[in-house]
């Protein structure tokens, strides 16, 4: 039987480390990795949240969406940003 787990870290010097400049600088170059081997039509973005710093990686032209949508370029893309 499955349960699931939920943490919450409530040390604010957890939650600190998790918006650190240096976590950002990592998490920028990893989803910049991804996004170059996504290819054309794909752009990284980091944003710092409310409790942590967020990467992504997203669709900016019809092209590169209906590649994303037909090969899970996306997918195929994150080992690259390991």
């Amino acid at each position: 039987m499955a349960s699931e787990v939920r943490i919450r870290i409530l040390s604010k010097g957890a939650q600190a480390l998790l918006k650190d400049p240096g976590i950002q600088e990592d998490i920028g170059n990893r989803v910049d990795r991804v996004a170059a081997a996504a290819g054309e039509g794909f752009e990284a973005d980091v944003q710092v949240g409310k409790r942590r710093t967020v990467g992504m990686v997203k669709t900016m032209t019809t092209e590169a969406a209906i590649k994303n949508a037909e090969n899970r370029t996306l997918l195929v893309a994150l080992n690259s940003g390991a």
